[in-house]
């Protein structure tokens, strides 16, 4: 009776053993993952700082037909447009979907080299030009940011506000 014993005693500690070492072997280190990107806070700091006079808001159309961009590129955006020819101002800040960032920022970056390009056309618009001139593209990871300063914020540093609200 007691080998019996032994021998059934020896078979629970041997799969207790074999548990306790597959469950172990199933355990994946977490790493803490990256806090979620909050586009509208993001946007609310940059429109506070670079106040787009006449404003507009950005829509699926004017991403598409103004900006360029593929819905399927676009996760998420908040943005404002000057809405005169006078006034130059644009916010936009986008979420590219997983591997569109770089090409969400090329298509930003032509959309602000074509509107320096037409506006340079205009003699009148000189001061809106300039003012265009200095904008930027920054990113930060799938973080995409266009802005170019309106009038009233000629002495604005853009780039470094950019820079600023993407941290």
């Amino acid at each position: 009776m007691m080998k019996k014993n032994t021998i059934w005693m020896l078979f629970l500690i041997a799969g207790a053993v074999l548990l306790s070492a597959c469950s172990s072997g199933n355990q994946t280190s977490s790493a803490p993952s990256p806090a979620p990107v909050d586009i509208k806070a993001i946007y609310s700091k940059l429109s506070e700082l670079n106040q787009v006079e006449n404003p507009r808001e950005v829509d699926d159309f004017s991403i598409t037909n103004d900006f360029n961009l593929k819905a399927e590129q676009v996760e998420e955006y908040k943005g404002q447009l000057g809405n005169t020819m006078s006034i130059g101002g644009v916010n936009l800040v986008v979420k590219a979907k997983e591997g569109s960032a770089s090409e969400v920022k090329s298509t930003l970056e032509a959309y602000l080299a074509a509107q320096v390009e037409f506006y340079g056309k205009y003699a009148e618009f000189s001061d809106v030009q300039a003012l265009l001139k200095k904008g930027v593209v920054q990113s930060n990871g799938n973080v995409i940011v266009l802005a170019a300063a309106g009038k009233n914020m000629s002495e604005l540093d853009i780039a470094s506000t950019v820079k600023d609200v993407l941290k």
